[in-house]
């Protein structure tokens, strides 16, 4: 059976009266699963600033339709509590219930973590289980179950939480060997930068034996300039180390950089 079509577009300004009324089917899920009640006015209390979500380059909205009606949305955004200034967050995540156990959620958060490599952070609350179990359940496919479940319990979070580094093909289903394989998808390097040793071991364990993916340790020496000389040589469209070896940037951040090369590894 042919999937039905699905779009996943970056919602604007203009967008923001639909994702409100979006938002408060969203929290009477939550709600039911939580106790929690509407004010007077019968309108949910719980407010998501929604502005910054056109305004800063680090937060992304989207609108969901299937078969072009509207399903749900998701908001993301870059930088996190439980990791670091380049981790990204699914901060809400909702599809309404006629499109639900249909793969919809699954396929619209594999496309956002597709569209946004590098590390990410997907958490739940502590009484909401359900959706602790669809976002276990979808990473794992995701990642090939190389992904951090743990439970928090601070002034941070209280709950759930699934760590791991998101790359584009990464889904469990497309390696070889598996049961409905395609064709291999790109290679991937990650490269860490050098004072970033447990970051650098934390991820070869997470990829383990995959063979797509290889995490290294810069390790080079510093000496090519002041770093506003470097910046003046990226700006100028100097190639890098690893884009003279064929390798396409798709990522960084102050921590790492991954690289996308089609085919063989140079």
């Amino acid at each position: 059976m042919e999937p039905v079509p699905l779009d996943v577009r970056e919602a604007t300004a203009a967008d923001a009266p639909t994702l409100r009324h979006l938002l408060q089917l969203y929290l009477y899920d939550l709600g039911a699963a939580l106790g929690w009640d509407v004010d007077d006015d019968g309108v949910f209390p719980y407010a998501v600033p929604l502005e910054g979500y056109w305004t800063d380059d680090r937060r992304h909205a989207f609108l969901v339709r299937v078969d072009g009606k509207l399903a749900g949305f998701a908001l993301v955004q870059r930088g996190s509590e439980l990791g670091d200034a380049g981790t990204h967050e699914m901060a809400e995540f909702f599809v309404l219930r006629k499109y639900r156990r249909q793969g919809i959620g699954e396929r619209v958060a594999r496309g956002l973590f597709d569209r946004l490599p590098g590390p990410w952070v997907v958490r739940e609350l502590a009484g909401n289980e359900d959706g602790q179990g669809f976002w276990r359940a979808v990473v794992g496919r995701y990642t090939g179950h190389r992904f951090e479940d743990i439970e928090v319990n601070d002034e941070r979070w209280s709950g759930r939480v699934q760590c791991f580094v998101a790359l584009p093909g990464r889904s469990a289903d497309s390696r070889p060997g598996s049961a409905g394989s395609v064709p291999q998808p790109p290679r991937w390097l990650i490269v860490v930068r050098r004072d970033r040793e447990q970051l650098y071991r934390n991820l070869r364990e997470s990829f383990g034996p995959e063979a797509r993916v290889e995490v290294i340790l810069d390790r080079r020496e510093t000496d090519r300039g002041t770093a506003r000389e470097r910046r003046k040589r990226s700006a100028g469209g100097e190639p890098g180390l690893w884009e003279q070896l064929g390798l396409r940037l798709i990522f960084r951040d102050q921590d790492l950089r991954v690289y996308e090369a089609e085919g063989d590894r140079p």
